[in-house]
């Protein structure tokens, strides 16, 4: 759009308790706000808590983020998605990073990653620019082409129903 374009902006901060119960069940009835959420978004952000992915109860962490990532994967689409690793000074195990990356190429291709830690403020920025940016601005479409039958460009192929 133009400079002076106005656009409406929701972001939302949605309690992890949704989205933990629509990962492990689609139609969880705690788990409507996820579903209206999942329904509506333009583009994703999806925190990966790295103190907790490096903690004590790291193979359970593990498991929840792969879930959430193989359930958004069923119905994001081509909407731009952005994996956040969030506390990223606090690394953790590769192996685990690793597995969690393998869930997101799996489960959301066409998925960024970025890092956010509050010891540098300007991560964050960057993280939510990943995502922002791809839906702010989407893809030019590609020129139409139709098949041209008989060769004569103005007997143009455009479905069954073209001529009803």
């Amino acid at each position: 759009g133009s400079n002076d374009e106005f656009r409406d902006v929701l972001l939302t901060d949605a309690p992890g308790e949704w989205f933990a119960s629509w990962a492990v069940k689609e139609q969880a009835p705690d788990a409507e706000g996820a579903r209206w959420i999942v329904q509506r978004a333009d583009a994703f952000l999806v925190l990966a808590d790295c103190q907790r992915l490096g903690g004590p109860n790291r193979g359970r962490a593990r498991n929840d983020i792969r879930q959430l990532l193989e359930r958004l994967g069923n119905h994001v689409g081509v909407r731009p998605t952005t994996l956040v690793w969030s506390k990223a000074d606090r690394e953790p195990d590769a192996a685990i990073r690793k597995q969690v990356c393998v869930s997101l190429r799996d489960s959301i291709p066409r998925a960024t990653e970025a890092d956010c830690t509050t010891m540098n403020r300007t991560s964050l920025v960057r993280a939510m620019e990943a995502v922002l940016r791809p839906a702010w601005t989407p893809p030019r479409a590609r020129a139409l082409v139709e098949p041209v039958l008989h060769d004569e460009p103005f007997a143009a192929f455009r479905g069954r129903d073209a001529h009803a």
